[in-house]
């Protein structure tokens, strides 16, 4: 089970001042501290959810297969792509309180977005990063 965790400490003495977890997430981001808006609180805003992993290559062995996983939701889906949720939380740096959420559509590709495709293909054969 996949949980999130968000920890806030007093930056003088380095005691703990709030904490809250997130069931159902991934974690792995460093969160972002800053007001909200121009005369706003001061807030932690944190990315979490799921990691995608690597480009399947495998897409290319097929003629077609590729072009029915980058255009079907339903071909990703019969060839066993995992479904990625993520959102993005923002919470008072104070009291750790739930000011608004954003949550992403549900990611459905084996990599991150301009991780698999043409610009991935031309990476691979150019040896770029």
């Amino acid at each position: 089970s996949k949980t999130a965790h968000v920890s806030a400490y007093h930056v003088s003495d380095g005691m703990l001042l709030w904490e809250k977890t997130f069931p159902n997430f991934g974690g792995g981001q460093y969160p972002a501290v800053g007001p909200l808006g121009k005369n706003g609180p001061l807030v932690v805003a944190a990315a979490i959810g799921d990691n995608p992993g690597n480009a399947n290559l495998s897409i290319y062995d097929s003629p077609g297969t590729a072009e029915s996983y980058f255009k079907d939701p339903e071909a990703r889906k019969k060839m066993g792509v995992p479904n990625y949720v993520n959102t993005v939380v923002v919470m008072d740096a104070t009291t750790g309180n739930e000011i608004w959420r954003w949550n992403a559509p549900t990611w459905d590709h084996f990599a991150a977005a301009g991780d698999e495709g043409p610009e991935m293909l031309h990476r691979l054969k150019t040896k770029s990063p």
